[in-house]
């Protein structure tokens, strides 16, 4: 079977998301690393993380 992969871009909502953060906001963001990482490790997913941009952050993936 071949594989297929998938580029996202997860844009933040409001864009000046990642600072401040909102204590409820950092609960998910302590808790998205530890979700995505079992995909990870069973090759479901390629890359993810957050980036830090001079035009704001992202979260880019490829599953």
């Amino acid at each position: 079977m071949d594989k297929k992969h998938f580029p996202v871009k997860l844009l933040p909502a409001p864009a000046n998301f990642a600072q401040p953060m909102a204590e409820d906001e950092r609960v998910i963001m302590r808790d998205h690393a530890p979700y995505w990482t079992p995909y990870l490790d069973k090759g479901m997913v390629q890359v993810f993380g957050p980036v830090f941009g001079p035009k704001g952050v992202y979260g880019p993936g490829i599953v």
